[in-house]
């Protein structure tokens, strides 16, 4: 089975052996998403480079793996392949409009999943924009991406074409990029897996962007990839669901061994799983330092003690004891990547453990 820090390698040595740039994660807080924390990454480089009045003179290669917390998934989570808090690798190239390769940039991903992580070519299946109207908007479609997956390896049969804007990014804001983007799936086998289809990441071609409240082309494309860390370890080592991966294992077995032994632990595995889980996500967010409120971020953070406190009430536990035990098993993960994390776990124990006496 690869581990996290295994996996993490891979992905270094193969962006690095093909000229992209290593940028520290980012942090969970950014301008661009002021009322929750950052819920994609390299998101800010993206904006940077469509921002950019002239063409780039020199090709834009970097890459990241950054943290990542998706508040609208809060009713998924618990179940396969969904997170508040995961961890996104992203690429990015930047250049101009008339220097684009599409090939050579769905290849970087294709070659990541297929040769350096040892995924079947034949268990993908990749989706591509095949036109449509997106917000009073008609976009064509995009003709030259499924010939380029096919040439890469992919059948036709493994190719999906879907009208309207489940594959074509529009984020109307200015500063925002618009573009056609395919989701890269793999086929479940596993029989008693909560999915079918588990969608690994994505590429995208950010073609347009929004300026002065119009759409326009930018002076330069950016085209690049995302794919989620846990969902990665999940497709590797063939696991059922993200929480059996070792990013959450221990996590999960910490909490296992304060339960009743009179417990059938399948009959309450989504509930470990969903505490594992909030735990997690509240580390990352209490080593913000963002107080706790009834709006914006605080808000996020006080969802997520109240559901907390509900979990571990749910499976007779007591919070404090579970939020450090969780807490020390995550931060042995990722202090190396999140030294933060270390940083803040007296303030963020102290901030549990007065908010759950407070609200007893």
């Amino acid at each position: 089975m690869i581990k996290y820090n295994e996996l993490l390698e891979e992905i270094q040595k193969h962006f690095c052996s093909l000229g992209f740039v290593p940028k520290k994660p980012a942090s969970l807080i950014s301008t661009t998403f002021p009322d929750t924390f950052n819920p994609s990454g390299g998101h800010d480089i993206v904006r940077k480079c469509l921002s950019l009045a002239s063409p780039l003179k020199k090709q834009l290669k970097i890459f990241s793996i950054d943290p990542c917390f998706r508040h609208i998934d809060f009713d998924n989570i618990g179940v396969g392949s969904h997170s508040l808090l995961f961890e996104m690798q992203v690429y990015i190239s930047s250049l101009p409009q008339s220097d684009l390769n599409k090939e050579e940039i769905i290849k970087v991903g294709f070659d990541l999943l297929t040769k350096t992580l040892g995924i079947k070519v034949e268990a993908l299946i990749i989706t591509y924009f095949a036109g449509g109207k997106i917000k009073g908007r008609e976009f064509p479609a995009d003709e030259e991406t499924p010939i380029i997956w096919e040439k890469l390896g992919i059948k036709r049969s493994n190719l999906i074409g879907i009208r309207g804007p489940k594959n074509y990014l529009f984020l109307e804001s200015d500063g925002e990029g618009a573009g056609p983007r395919s989701e890269l799936l793999i086929k479940v086998t596993e029989t008693n897996a909560p999915e079918q289809y588990l969608e690994i990441g994505t590429v995208i071609f950010e073609i347009h962007r929004f300026f002065k409240g119009d759409l326009e082309f930018s002076p330069n494309i950016v085209g690049g990839g995302g794919f989620g860390i846990e969902r990665l370890l999940m497709a590797i080592n063939k696991t059922n669901s993200i929480y059996e991966t070792s990013v959450y294992k221990n996590a999960v077995a910490s909490i296992a061994t304060m339960l009743d032994n009179n417990i059938p632990i399948d009959l309450i595995k989504r509930d470990i799983w969903q505490l594992a889980d909030v735990c997690k996500a509240l580390s990352f967010a209490l080593s913000e330092k963002i107080p706790i409120g009834n709006r914006g971020r605080g808000q996020r953070i006080k969802k997520l003690l109240k559901y907390f406190r509900l979990k571990s009430h749910l499976l007779d536990l007591p919070p404090n004891d579970v939020f450090k035990a969780c807490f020390d098993q995550y931060q042995a993960i990722y202090n190396h990547r999140y030294p933060r994390l270390a940083e803040s776990k007296e303030s963020s124990i102290k901030i549990v453990d007065e908010w759950m006496q407070h609200h007893e």
